[in-house]
């Protein structure tokens, strides 16, 4: 075609087309006005189109599809306005790949104006036309990449990026923690073939230490452009394994392949495959598209490793808040079982508890009973009523969760409903009306024994995650504490009854005899008394000596006997009071005429000091008066003769007090604690006896000040006697 003109054209020298064409190495053509074809300049070397194939619109045929009608739009515009025009296309060369070019077209005009052909060039652009698609490329799968925070989202984007821009197909393969491979995404522009290569990888999967292929890649950390000959026909049967792999490669049909490591911080994570195959659509890979691999393949593991840190950041933030929620949960089991006093109470925050916290679908507890052979169910919620009936009584030796748990002391685990029916085939029937799946029981162990079992069943299979068990041993654990508990509150409970059916029975019975004792003795004053009138006859003066005494060891006895009587009235009912405003000088001036008698007779000294201002208390007059007595007779009792006892009152930092202080033998430190209880004397014993009274003086003194909101207490020095205070409530 070149060199030959046609009528009316501007002529063009053959020597200056020759250096035209040899300076840019691309195609110089001619059409007619229409963009038929008059000639070309090196289209044949190109395309392979022959001459004859390009004249008139033949050319098209040569322009990849997508691109013929607007590089025809775009000529029939330039015609109309008789202006040059430029297009960009591609153009598929002699191997049947594409390149792109850029045509530029001008408008030859004849004199008159009228436009009588088309002359241009078109020049190969591929290699600006492909930096600038990388680079578009690398834009997007930055912002598809940066937009996924999830391991399977990222991988999902970048096959799916690469198949639309770069290559055929993409398979992506991980290594994992384990060393363990795992093919975790492939697309293909046909889905079939897609399907292919998963098939392929499960039954021809590659070798660790093979030389090509994503294994070296992953193995190597470095990037590999398979060459054009390891796809050719000829190699196919020596690489195959047997006859299926041969025609499952051949199927491919692959033509041009890349092998990207994921490489980020130092760190190899898998590998990216990329194929061409079918048809050749485009030219195969050289170093330029390696190139772009790489940089890919490092944004997609730079990508890939900031899912997994966020990964590992969320499940850490939702272990931690599962964990919250667990010890949220058995915080509120442990307030729950603070206010359990029983077993059956206990049982049943366990059930309500574990439920809520698992969000399981039923739940029981069973205790061991004393024969030690069967479990008693306590306690159940989500089961039927004739289904707790019916395993109201579990013989241990039963095959049911609970009893397996409690015969052999270990946790019952089971994930699925088939494995349930597995274990438990004559459950199946009841399990699936249930609608149940996973279930747990756990023993109830204390001190080595087991006491009983809680179990709890799941609507469907569930893989119960660490937080699970160890919530469920957590929970059984409180639950053994808090029978425990419940245990030592029933027996506690039972001595406390015991120990107030004891006591009422030992006041009743002091009440009783003290009360029946009284009569016979007033019986033998009122006969004393008759013989000292010598109703009887006239007495010597021995015989009135002798009744003497016999009055006053009955005033003795009835004296310690009316102390019984009183602290018995006060253990058994609320002791009467009369409360009002009195001077503590009126109640100490009153005791010198109630002590002096006893106290001359024993050889001590009694000082009764007025108070130098005016002592005033609330309380009960006649009360106060018995408790200083008593503490009074107290010192009396610890003074040997020649000794004092000094009574006086006064104000101590605001309150009112009365104090008896004696020189007596004083009280051990160690007893000091004793003395105020019922019944106890010191020193006493068969060869030591008391001054009188059975121990009962300061207990009834202690408890008589406390009903009036007083109080007595004791300061003491072995050998430098002892000061009581009887501390007052004031006006």
């Amino acid at each position: 075609m070149p060199g030959e003109l046609q009528h009316g054209q501007r002529p063009l020298s053959d020597e200056r087309y020759r250096l035209l064409v040899e300076a840019i190495s691309q195609v110089v053509w001619r059409t007619d006005a229409a963009g038929h074809a008059v000639a070309f300049q090196g289209w044949t070397a190109l395309t392979g189109q022959t001459a004859a194939e390009a004249r008139g619109h033949g050319w098209l045929s040569a322009i990849h599809r997508d691109d013929r009608e607007p590089i025809m739009r775009t000529m029939a515009r330039s015609t109309e306005a008789k202006t040059t025009f430029v297009q960009r296309h591609r153009l598929r060369l002699a191997d049947g790949s594409y390149r792109w070019f850029l045509s530029r077209g001008a408008p030859v005009q004849d004199d008159a104006g009228k436009v009588i052909e088309w002359v241009g060039l078109s020049v190969d652009i591929d290699e600006a036309v492909r930096h600038e698609e990388a680079a578009r490329f690398l834009s997007l799968a930055s912002v598809a990449l940066s937009e996924s925070l999830s391991e399977r989202g990222t991988l999902n984007t970048l096959a799916r990026l690469a198949v639309e821009h770069l290559a055929d197909g993409c398979m992506i393969t991980l290594i994992r923690d384990d060393g363990s491979w795992e093919q975790v995404a492939t697309t293909s522009r046909d889905p079939a073939k897609a399907a292919l290569v998963v098939e392929m990888e499960r039954r021809y999967p590659l070798a660790a230490d093979a030389a090509s292929g994503y294994p070296r890649a992953i193995r190597t950390g470095e990037p590999e452009l398979v060459p054009l000959g390891a796809f050719d026909k000829t190699i196919l049967p020596k690489i195959a394994r047997d006859a299926e792999h041969l025609r499952m490669m051949r199927m491919l049909d692959m033509y041009s392949g890349l092998c990207i490591p994921l490489t980020a911080r130092g760190r190899t994570r898998g590998a990216i495959t990329l194929v061409l195959h079918g048809p050749m659509r485009r030219r195969p890979f050289d170093e330029a598209d390696l190139e772009l691999g790489i940089e890919l393949g490092r944004r997609a593991a730079l990508a890939l490793d900031n899912a997994r840190l966020f990964d590992t950041a969320a499940r850490a933030r939702s272990s931690a808040e599962a964990a919250a929620a667990r010890i949220s949960a058995l915080q509120a089991t442990t307030a729950a079982l603070s206010t359990a006093l029983t077993p059956e109470q206990v049982a049943n925050v366990v059930v309500e508890e574990g439920l809520r916290a698992l969000a399981a679908q039923a739940g029981s507890v069973a205790f061991v009973d004393e024969s030690r052979t069967q479990l008693d169910l306590i306690a159940s919620a989500g089961v039927g009523a004739d289904v707790v009936h019916q395993f109201r009584h579990i013989p241990l030796e039963m095959s049911l969760p609970l009893a397996d748990a409690a015969r052999t002391g270990k946790t019952v685990l089971v994930q699925t409903a088939e494995d349930r029916d597995a274990f438990y085939p004559h459950l199946a029937e009841l399990r699936r009306a249930s609608g149940g799946g996973a279930l747990a029981a756990l023993p109830l162990i204390a001190a080595g024994e087991v006491v009983g079992a809680i179990g709890f069943s799941f609507g469907g299979n569930r893989q119960l995650s660490d937080q699970d068990i160890a919530f469920l041993y957590a929970l059984a654990r409180q639950c053994v504490q808090a029978l425990e508990r419940a245990r030592l509150y029933a027996a506690e409970r039972s001595a406390r009854s015991d120990a107030e059916a004891a006591s009422a029975a030992k006041s009743q019975f002091l009440a009783t005899m003290s009360h029946e004792t009284r009569q016979p003795i007033h019986a033998t004053i009122g006969w004393v008394e008759m013989l000292e009138m010598e109703l009887r006859g006239p007495l010597t003066a021995q015989q009135r000596q002798d009744l003497k005494r016999i009055r006053l060891n009955q005033q003795r006895l009835l004296d310690l006997i009316n102390d019984i009587l009183s602290f018995a009235k006060n253990e058994v009912s609320t002791v009467p009071l009369t409360m009002e405003t009195a001077n503590a000088r009126e109640v100490i001036e009153s005791l010198g005429p109630l002590l002096e008698p006893q106290f001359g007779a024993k050889g001590v000294t009694l000082h009764i000091d007025a108070a130098d201002e005016e002592v005033v208390f609330r309380g009960d007059f006649e009360r106060v008066v018995q408790i200083c007595l008593n503490l009074a007779s107290n010192a009396l009792k610890a003074t040997p003769a020649g000794g004092n006892v000094v009574i006086d009152a006064c104000v101590d930092e605001g309150l009112p007090t009365i104090t008896v202080t004696d020189t007596g033998v004083g009280i051990p430190e160690d007893k000091i604690g004793v003395i105020f209880e019922p019944f106890t004397q010191l020193g006493r014993s068969l060869s030591n006896p008391s001054d009188g009274g059975v121990g009962l003086g300061l207990a009834i003194s202690r408890q008589l000040a406390r009903a009036m909101g007083a109080d007595v207490t004791v300061e003491s020095e072995v050998g430098a006697g002892s000061r009581f205070t009887l501390t007052l409530a004031p006006e």
